[in-house]
């Protein structure tokens, strides 16, 4: 069975949110994606367990000051068997 989690993070920016780091708290596991949506293809009892979402992007502000971005959101995976 797949599974897709959506990280909803209230973050503001322009340009948008353009990197999501994914982490599997419990192992040395970092996943980065462009997209909000991380896909578990064929879940297995070894992918339960605390993960977090983290969006961050950067802004060119005025006056050539970077500005630099960044929300978490944590959230635990429980896989049942039949």
């Amino acid at each position: 069975m797949s599974l897709n989690v959506v990280c909803k993070l209230a973050t503001f920016g322009n340009p948008p949110d353009t990197n999501f780091t994914w982490n599997k708290l419990d192992s040395n596991h970092t996943f980065v994606k462009t997209g909000e949506t991380f896909k578990i293809k064929r879940s297995q009892l070894s992918d339960e367990g605390d993960y977090q979402c983290q969006a961050t992007n950067t802004m060119q502000a005025i006056g050539n000051k970077t500005v630099h971005g960044s929300s978490k959101s944590q959230f635990y995976i429980d896989i049942q068997c039949k």
